[in-house]
């Protein structure tokens, strides 16, 4: 009941001699349940909705490349422009010899979420942000997972409305 409680909940209990108990229980219309992939980069954990995720893909720091200063690597007949999770908190480069990417896809079309760190899927509850002074571009909420701390939950759309690649494109081209 007290996790009831700070989700903003209650929990009723009627019994009737012979009959049974009946539990009521309430939630706020306001939360959500989703599926996501908790990541890590520059000391900060964070989830990314299950549903924006086409594919998980580990690659060579070397396939890497620069067009019109956008990192971008080799996928599917083209390119596939990055964003690191890092450069969201302000963390430097952190060289690694291999990628840990998240090809996520909106209407728009696709970009690589570069992360330091794969986790885990996990079920969480989304508490969305709505004081209009703590909008943070890219993160749509938050929840926690089971230890108190906050956990930011990513938007996949912000993320890919910069460079995308746009569905069923093509895009060739040459390192700058």
């Amino acid at each position: 009941t007290n996790t009831v409680r700070e989700l903003g909940g209650s929990v009723a209990l009627e019994t009737t001699p012979g009959s049974g108990t009946q539990f009521t229980l309430r939630l706020p219309l306001t939360l959500s349940i989703a599926e996501t992939i908790i990541v890590s980069a520059a000391g900060q954990t964070c989830a990314v909705p299950q549903g924006f995720i086409d594919e998980i893909i580990q690659i060579a720091e070397s396939e890497l490349r620069t067009i019109r200063q956008a990192e971008v690597i080799p996928y599917r007949d083209g390119v596939l422009p990055l964003v690191r999770l890092r450069a969201m908190f302000g963390g430097g480069a952190a060289p690694c010899p291999e990628l840990s990417i998240l090809v996520l896809s909106s209407e728009r079309g696709s970009t690589g979420l570069v992360v330091d760190r794969v986790h885990a899927q996990r079920e969480v509850v989304v508490r969305p942000i709505e004081d209009p002074l703590l909008r943070v571009p890219g993160v749509s909420g938050a929840t926690e997972l089971g230890d108190g701390r906050p956990v930011l939950i990513l938007d996949a759309i912000a993320i890919t409305s910069g460079a995308v690649r746009p569905p069923g494109a093509r895009a060739h081209a040459a390192a700058a």
